[in-house]
């Protein structure tokens, strides 16, 4: 009984589900997505882990799947215990078993089937990785000892605009207004731009960069990078050593932390504290806040990973001897 692996193309599920006889489910799923989901990356992600359950349960003799519901329902915990049990060999990421059962309650909704009611244990959404507020002090401490660069862009990667690695090397100096009611504007010129308000704990990381910054590139260079390298010419950054950056810096607190902990972590906050959906996708760039995800977020509060980090001026009371 196999799920296949991350390394399937959707044109072969796609395939697959054509020759099983169900091009008509497929077909019909493409457009309900399409109803309801701007974000063609999103479309397409749950239509080929929808494609992927439908070969599934033609190989393995769930020929009452999309029948009735007491069928629905021994197919999804199968496959769902098959898929943790894959997690947990390493054989497949979290992420994938996430949006898997994402994309079969949505293929079961567009055929009016209702939610599955696998048993509960079958179908725990994973957690994303976030921090807590020691674990979010720890890292800003050995971040401030890496120096004022990793400082900044860690503090800049927790605020609410949540910036990917590719935003944060492609900020300018002109998108931060470092004065105390300023802010940053990620993404300019493209269809995620959008403005957020700076923290007080950010502002100080940047005015504590931008001389070091200023002294790297010298008084007649035209470099407008905001983050640019330490060896001559003193290029921009690539995206691979924003990820470098954090990683050392959660080495340094004895912490697993990539750039997308970051920007779970700022995610989880403005959810906690309570902002609409709306404002918080303006804020990360997203067409529309995936609540799978969300809900993940904000129940599993009661996981040690998915505490609420502070922000703004709290944020300062984290490392307020290092801010200062």
């Amino acid at each position: 009984m196999s799920t296949g692996s991350d390394r399937e193309s959707s044109a072969g599920w796609g395939d697959l589900a054509t020759e099983y006889g169900f091009g008509p489910v497929v077909m019909s799923f493409g457009i309900w997505l399409g109803q309801r989901y701007r974000a063609a990356r999103s479309r397409e992600t749950y239509l080929e882990r929808a494609q992927q359950f439908l070969v599934w349960i033609r190989t393995n003799g769930f020929t009452d799947a999309l029948a009735s519901t007491a069928g629905r329902d021994r197919a999804i915990a199968a496959f769902t215990a098959k898929m943790e049990q894959d997690v947990r060999d390493g054989v497949i990421k979290a992420t994938t078993l996430n949006l898997t059962l994402t994309a079969i309650d949505l293929l079961y909704a567009s055929l009016g089937m209702g939610k599955p009611e696998a048993p509960r244990a079958a179908v725990t959404r994973i957690v994303p990785a976030t921090l807590t507020a020691s674990e979010l002090r720890a890292l800003l401490r050995s971040g401030a000892e890496d120096g004022p660069r990793a400082f900044a862009v860690i503090c800049l990667a927790l605020e609410d605009c949540g910036p990917t690695e590719a935003e944060l090397v492609a900020l300018d100096v002109d998108d931060v207004d470092l004065a105390d009611d300023g802010g940053v504007t990620v993404a300019r010129g493209t269809q995620r731009q959008r403005w957020a308000a700076l923290s007080a704990g950010a502002r100080v990381a940047l005015r504590t960069w931008m001389p070091q910054r200023d002294s790297l590139l010298g008084r007649d260079s035209a470099e407008r990078a905001l983050f640019v390298s330490f060896n001559p010419p003193h290029r921009r950054l690539v995206p691979h050593t924003i990820d470098t950056i954090v990683r050392r810096a959660g080495r340094a607190a004895d912490l697993v932390v990539a750039p997308g902990t970051l920007r779970a972590t700022a995610q989880q906050r403005q959810h906690l504290r309570g902002d609409p959906d709306e404002l918080v996708a303006q804020r990360l760039g997203l067409a529309e806040i995936d609540q799978v995800r969300a809900a993940a977020l904000t129940t599993g509060v009661a996981n040690k990973r998915a505490r609420i980090p502070r922000s703004g001026g709290q944020q300062l009371d984290l490392f307020g001897e290092i801010a200062g």
